[in-house]
């Protein structure tokens, strides 16, 4: 098989007070992994949450981000990665006053269809506004429902 070469075209999305960018999706690897890069706000709380369909590995850029997994919890920072394998409840939260910056990585790929079925096409490459709505968690947990991930807690709860 020749490589076909990918030149990843960048997607960016507001979801859920993050920042998201889709630099690589299942489509140009051949649904091998996907490759985003999160921005996501001080003190910033992902929901009690597993995934069903695919690991996930965190690669820390910039900021710290603390991680709670069942009987442990742990913090990475610039140049550290944290694995989170499927079929394990989790959450995140940015432990640095600034924002952290992560790649993530998706086995195999598929998360990023919920990033852009939830979240919202970002007007800039920032953070969404301070005005913006909070957003529905309801809304959040029924579209994670339909692409693999099971909403099991509101931000704050840990496994």
């Amino acid at each position: 098989m020749q490589y076909p070469g990918t030149r990843g075209k960048q997607r960016a999305y507001w979801f859920y007070g993050d920042l998201v960018i889709i630099h690589l999706s299942g489509e140009e690897t051949e649904g091998r992994f996907s490759l985003l890069e999160w921005l996501q706000p001080s003190e910033q709380m992902t929901p009690l949450h597993v995934h069903r369909l695919a690991d996930h590995t965190h690669y820390v850029l910039e900021g710290e981000q603390t991680f709670y997994l069942p009987a442990t919890s742990f913090a990475a920072g610039p140049g550290e990665c944290a694995y989170g394998p499927m079929n394990v409840p989790h959450t995140e939260r940015c432990t640095s006053v600034e924002p952290v910056r992560y790649l993530e990585v998706n086995s195999p790929a598929g998360f990023e269809k919920f990033v852009v079925a939830a979240g919202e096409p970002a007007a800039e490459l920032t953070l969404p506004p301070p005005e913006q709505p909070p957003p529905d968690v309801e809304r959040l947990a029924a579209l994670a429902a339909e692409h693999g991930t099971e909403v099991l807690g509101p931000p704050g709860a840990l496994p």
